[in-house]
């Protein structure tokens, strides 16, 4: 009885979004999104870009333009929105999906990580702040 309540809750409200829709994966680890899909997704003013490093200078040598540091995030907090997109970068996306992952943890809802990190970034032609 409880499965033909929650079939016809579904089917009424529509189907639930994935979790990658949601920022995560069914493993619960943030989606890993491609430098073109960050670069649109600040461009466009849909997302905060978080270099995922509380160090400045770390940030400095890794400085996307629009990103803030992990530090300047968090000083901002508790905005923006659950559910605003932040996408995390760092030098590999190691470190970028770890931070991402208590994001989510503390129940952010749309956490994304440039996939490969800056290297990815660079190879897919993009600059870094200050580069010609």
């Amino acid at each position: 009885m409880l499965a033909l309540v929650l079939l016809m809750v579904v089917f009424a409200t529509g189907p639930l979004p994935s979790r990658a829709q949601q920022g995560a994966t069914a493993a619960g680890e943030p989606v890993r999104i491609s430098a073109a899909d960050v670069y649109q997704s600040v461009k466009e003013g849909k997302a905060t870009l978080v270099c995922a490093y509380k160090q400045e200078e770390i940030c400095r040598s890794m400085w996307i333009d629009g990103a803030v540091s992990l530090s300047e995030f968090e000083s901002r907090l508790p905005g923006p929105a659950k559910d605003h997109a932040i996408i995390f970068y760092c030098g590999s996306g190691v470190v970028a999906a770890r931070v991402a992952g208590t994001y989510l943890n503390r129940g952010y809802t749309n956490i994304k990580v440039l996939d490969g990190g800056i290297a990815a970034w660079k190879k897919a032609g993009y600059s870094l702040a200050g580069e010609k």
